[in-house]
């Protein structure tokens, strides 16, 4: 068990980075303990694709582009259209339906279902059917569906900006340390550097954090 959950950290993690340029929508699939079947796992489908088989108690998310997604049962009449947009959360039930124990799936308000899936269990990594690597065997606050803002890089013209308007060779150095560096460091630039009164001390520093960069 210790292995799997440690595999399935390593998903989410490679996922994340390969996620991290685009925002993603999430919809949070459970089925309850008290939808009970007798013997059955029903599937859970989403556009097509088998995504887990759903024990009682169970829940699990799926991270998606946003946009239009069909969400079903093994039952195919039971699907619903579920429409997305970047950023949010929306919340599925699989409940009981006919003699077959198929199940029928449900869009339930988000303050409902996230109080739903506080009493649920993850899903068994077994019962993941999707090799797709979009399922996530997570709480809903342990996945980023939207990106961190990307901090540009800082430019000679940025050093100059801050020495000429007064900014102390501390917080210019400090700046240059924290943020990801795009420096031009060729003999002529080093001038134009010096021209603008830009110190010795902040070069180096600047030259230090380059080279830093190069692999």
């Amino acid at each position: 068990m210790r292995k799997a959950r440690l595999l399935w950290a390593c998903c989410l993690y490679l996922l994340s980075l390969n996620a991290q340029d685009k925002p993603k929508s999430m919809i949070v699939v459970y089925r309850s303990g008290r939808a009970t079947w007798p013997g059955r796992q029903p599937n859970v489908y989403c556009d097509s694709t088998e995504l887990a088989r759903m024990k009682g108690g169970r829940y699990f998310l799926v991270v998606l582009p946003p946009g239009k997604h069909y969400i079903r049962s093994d039952h195919k009449p039971s699907a619903i259209l579920v429409e997305t947009k970047a950023g949010e959360r929306h919340y599925v039930e699989l409940l009981p339906e006919g003699l077959l124990g198929h199940g029928r799936v449900v869009e339930v308000p988000e303050e409902r279902g996230a109080q739903d899936i506080r009493d649920l269990q993850l899903l068994d990594t077994q019962d993941v059917l999707d090799r797709g690597l979009r399922v996530y065997l997570a709480s809903p606050e342990e996945v980023s569906i939207i990106p961190p803002p990307r901090v540009p890089p800082l430019t000679n013209l940025d050093v100059i900006t801050m020495v000429r308007h007064g900014i102390s060779e501390l917080l210019v150095i400090r700046k240059i340390r924290e943020t990801p560096p795009k420096f031009e460091l060729g003999p002529e630039k080093l001038i134009e550097l010096r021209r603008e009164n830009v110190s010795e001390m902040v070069i180096g520093v600047m030259m230090d954090v380059s080279a830093l960069k190069k692999p």
